[in-house]
């Protein structure tokens, strides 16, 4: 537990937003089964085949991206 702990906090700034973004994400989808359309269209620009390219987004835009979904998550 405290290597994964460890891993996490060894992590760059941009690399723990785009963790906490990937999570929150999930967190949203799994609690309502998808994603309104204002967060689609908030990460539309960054979505590929393979998901949403983290490094082509200013990290402000990842901020906001998780402020947004954060404050549509239940607490």
């Amino acid at each position: 537990m405290l290597s994964l702990i460890d891993d996490y906090l060894s992590l760059s700034y941009r690399e723990k937003l785009s963790f906490s973004l990937s999570s929150r994400l999930q967190s949203f989808m799994g609690q309502y089964g998808g994603i309104t359309p204002d967060i689609l269209s908030a990460l539309s620009p960054y979505l590929t085949d393979e998901g949403i390219d983290t490094e082509r987004i200013q990290e402000e835009e990842i901020e906001k991206a998780i402020r947004l979904i954060r404050s549509k998550l239940m607490p």
